[in-house]
């Protein structure tokens, strides 16, 4: 942690780069701030890296961003007015319905749906379900996964191969992990042959094939296992037992690895990082690569095991403690995780007045500071998430210069218009219906009903519910340009009469 919260010192630069970096060929400034972080970051994601595969894999975790709780009011504007949190994690009820469906098919072993039960049920309790008040017990899940197994269950038998293949909550047997490997794989599951290949890959347990393991990696991506990638890429990236180095080729697996998985998977993005700041089949970046290093760096599964984490903060959120919720988000947001800063921004935006009636937080250095002091800091926070390029943070601190926030910014709308066309750029749909609005109106920036209607047209094309104000203001644009046709040939006929 001591090493994360450094790293993120030395990007932030609150904390001075050593010599060293610019002795090492810098060009500028952020280049050597970049190659000082860079190297913490890549330290702390490589020991991620460590725990997860000694772990058997990532957990999924939610993070939740507290501004969208404002799509669930029942009354606001028309951003509130749609949408909803969706997924298990938010309905308690749902999730442990669920667990009692699953628990009521395991008495039943004649029950069609009892293999899959008994593997959800090993998921369950692996990965541990908040929601469900289930917590993980890695023997619990294997005694499921067997269950599962025997029942049939292909994606059960991939599960218990590779608990047993790596000693996860049974003892290591790695010829009972073949056997059931092979099983799963006899039905065609792309993890199967996955798990075939890392055996023949790493030779755990099995003299080492490295020629073995690609083509299960390939049977594996042909089947829609995208994290096979990730190995292949390895092998022709180093070479290995044969096979040729071809950067080209480990180029573009560890870059299918990366879309493959949505950004989901640490291994992926840690190659992809690697690929980058090395410079394989493309220019090195430090800038391209920090990003990538430090996503795995923060794993948001690894991070809530520290006494403060975004999970106990969600949770004091949600019984209305603000106070403990800021508190943990702040002290995660000193680490650098930019869903901390926002949501401590939010929650000082929100609800101020409740958390820094707390003197001993010591937010104010004087008198002259209490002016509008909750909302300062939360433009501090949303800008260090902003220099992130986080959408959100960009977007607010837009409003922040559209919308002054008194004591905090001036009102100048052709910055708030800036702001809000980079947060757009990031991806930000409620960024990009603001830009159409303030250049429909005009907003304190010409009109240009041109440039409105693009971004209209580009933040309509959002899923839904989030591309609804832009779909409307689309049809509103119509309307009004029919309208205004009709008016100005009346004023035309009314003028030559």
């Amino acid at each position: 942690m001591a090493t994360l919260a450094v790293a993120y010192g030395t990007l932030s630069e609150r904390i001075p780069v050593p010599m060293k970096a610019f002795e090492a060929g810098a060009r500028t400034d952020s280049d050597a701030v970049c190659e000082a972080a860079l190297s913490l970051f890549y330290k702390c994601a490589e020991e991620n890296l460590r725990v997860i595969a000694d772990e058997g894999g990532e957990r999924p975790m939610e993070v939740v961003r507290l501004s969208d709780e404002l799509l669930y009011p029942t009354e606001g504007d028309i951003f509130h007015k749609y949408g909803g949190r969706v997924g298990w994690l938010h309905d308690e009820n749902n999730a442990l319905q669920e667990l009692e469906n699953y628990l009521a098919i395991a008495n039943n072993l004649l029950d069609e749906l009892y293999p899959q039960a008994m593997h959800r049920l090993g998921e369950m309790h692996f990965f541990g379900n908040p929601a469900a008040y289930v917590a993980v017990d890695r023997e619990l899940a294997a005694q499921y996964f067997r269950q599962a197994a025997d029942a049939g269950d292909a994606m059960g038998q991939a599960n218990y191969g590779m608990l047993l293949a790596n000693g996860i909550g049974v003892n290591r047997d790695v010829p009972q992990a073949l056997v059931y490997f092979n099983r799963s794989a006899q039905q065609n599951e792309a993890f199967a042959f996955h798990g075939l290949g890392e055996l023949y890959f790493t030779g755990n347990g099995v003299p080492q094939n490295v020629t073995r393991a690609l083509e299960y990696f390939e049977k594996a991506i042909a089947l829609g296992y995208t994290e096979s990638h990730s190995f292949l890429g390895s092998v022709y990236l180093h070479g290995d037992e044969g096979v040729l180095v071809d950067y080209k080729a480990a180029f573009s697996h560890f870059q299918a690895a990366v879309e493959g998985a949505d950004g989901q998977s640490s291994q992926a993005l840690f190659d992809w990082g690697v690929v980058h700041y090395r410079g394989i089949n493309t220019p090195r970046s430090c800038q391209t690569a920090m990003p990538l290093f430090r996503s795995v760096a923060l794993h948001s599964d690894l991070l809530s095991r520290l006494p403060f984490s975004l999970a106990k903060a969600y949770e004091c959120y949600k019984k209305g403690d603000y106070l403990r919720a800021y508190l943990h988000y702040r002290l995660v947001a000193e680490l650098g995780d930019e869903d901390a800063q926002c949501n401590a921004a939010f929650l000082l935006e929100h609800h101020g007045d409740s958390i820094l009636k707390w003197q001993w937080l010591g937010l104010a250095k004087s008198t002259k500071d209490s002016n509008n002091l909750a909302l300062r800091e939360a433009f501090a926070l949303y800008s260090r998430a902003a220099a992130l390029n986080d959408s959100e943070a960009v977007r607010k601190t837009g409003a922040c210069y559209h919308e002054p926030w008194v004591g905090v910014c001036l009102s100048n709308h052709t910055r708030a218009l800036e702001r809000y066309e980079y947060a757009t750029q990031l991806g930000d749909v409620h960024a990009g219906f603001n830009c159409g609005l303030m250049l429909l109106t005009g907003d304190g920036v010409p009109r240009n009903l041109a440039a409105a209607r693009r971004y209209y047209t580009e933040c309509s094309k959002a899923v839904f519910p989030a591309n609804v104000p832009c779909t409307l203001a689309l049809v509103g644009i119509d309307i009004m340009q029919v309208v205004e046709a009709v008016v100005d040939n009346l004023r035309h006929k009314w003028v030559s009469y």
